[in-house]
């Protein structure tokens, strides 16, 4: 069964920084329209659906080079679960890279996967950029290597 989805989320938040880190929790409304080829009627993930989702997320200095960070979410709508963690070394603001663990799952489908992460954030920017790197597993046999780029932006 091949499966093809669009989806949106909207959510407000709530989080606090310092001086070695910060957190946020999330509370927000998540949609999403699935259609499956062949089309399989006892399949959860099948049509459209709407439901709420609550997301955390959280980084924190080990030391002026090492930091820890991770985020998770879960949406009620197919008990779908979504989580990462890293540890990164920057020994300077402008570049740092590191390992990432990521899972990710619902009713029907889980998965893991493990990489390598390089983040470089531009001088005198609030701009970063993440190239990531790894190695998924799946529990239905389609393995295989991952990749992406990722931006950010910081407030």
């Amino acid at each position: 069964v091949e499966a093809s989805a669009w989806g949106a989320e909207a959510s407000l938040g709530y989080g606090a920084s310092s001086a070695n880190g910060w957190w946020t929790v999330w509370l927000g409304v998540r949609h999403t329209d699935t259609d499956l080829t062949p089309d399989d009627p006892s399949a959860e993930a099948r049509g459209s659906q709407t439901g709420a989702k609550v997301q955390a997320e959280f980084e924190r200095a080990l030391s002026p080079a090492w930091r820890f960070g991770a985020m998770g979410s879960y949406a009620n709508q197919q008990n779908g679960y979504w989580g990462r963690a890293r540890l990164m070394y920057g020994p300077t603001p402008v570049r740092s890279y590191g390992i990432e663990v990521v899972a990710n799952g619902n009713d029907e489908a889980d998965s893991t996967a493990t990489g390598l992460v390089l983040t470089m954030r531009p001088a005198e920017t609030k701009f970063t950029v993440s190239l990531k790197a790894g190695y998924r597993f799946q529990d239905d046999d389609y393995d295989g290597a991952y990749g992406g780029v990722e931006f950010g932006y910081g407030f």
